[in-house]
């Protein structure tokens, strides 16, 4: 009952006065942000109030945000006007597979899911983002040969049948494989759905 009660109080506060700091709490009464993601937010704001008090806050992206869809009134434009004020991209589309999933429930089944096949992207990064290809990927060839040297005598290594292949100790770029749960929907709330997501990186960096 007293969880029912803040609601109802939120839902005054939010209809009742339209600032947007209470706007943003009604995002995580809802289960839209999570608190820490309110949290992140309402420090931002609270720097752009700062920097508006002395002149120095750039309002140019602000305007052209709230401005879309005619301010709200033609909701349907919104993602069309937002995906084409975004710079061009150079990525190769998400390729369709049928993936075997194991569920508690149901068993085995496929389902189809959308994959960026490392290799597209690879050659994507390597020839229109030469910064994030050495930051992200493979800063040289002498860090590929130094990598391949320290595990040469690790047992995953020697079986492991990139050992046959022709160039590998200064083209191979290990790769790892992380699975995880995020929520998406009723964050920070028990009663949330979450997406799974496996994604993949370089082993020749280092976070920066």
């Amino acid at each position: 009952m007293m969880y029912k009660k803040y609601i109802y109080i939120y839902i005054y506060i939010y209809y009742f006065s339209y600032s947007s700091w209470d706007s943003l709490v009604m995002l995580w009464v809802w289960g839209v942000f999570s608190p820490q993601l309110l949290q992140e937010l309402t420090d931002l704001l609270d720097v752009d109030l700062d920097r508006a008090a002395n002149g120095t806050l750039d309002r140019t992206l602000i305007t052209q945000l709230a401005g879309m869809g005619t301010k709200g009134r033609h909701p349907q434009n919104m993602n069309g006007q937002l995906m084409n004020s975004m710079s061009k991209h150079f990525l190769p589309d998400p390729r369709n597979f049928l993936a075997p999933l194991s569920h508690n429930v149901l068993g085995w089944f496929r389902r189809a899911v959308n994959i960026i096949l490392p290799h597209e992207l690879f050659a994507s990064i390597y020839h229109h983002y030469k910064e994030a290809w050495r930051l992200r990927v493979c800063p040289s060839e002498a860090v590929v040969s130094k990598f391949w040297r320290q595990v040469s005598g690790s047992h995953h290594f020697r079986n492991h049948p990139v050992r046959h292949r022709a160039n590998f100790r200064t083209h191979g770029i290990a790769v790892s494989i992380h699975g995880d749960e995020t929520p998406v929907v009723g964050v920070g709330k028990a009663w949330c759905k979450q997406l799974t997501i496996v994604s993949w990186q370089s082993l020749l960096v280092t976070s920066v």
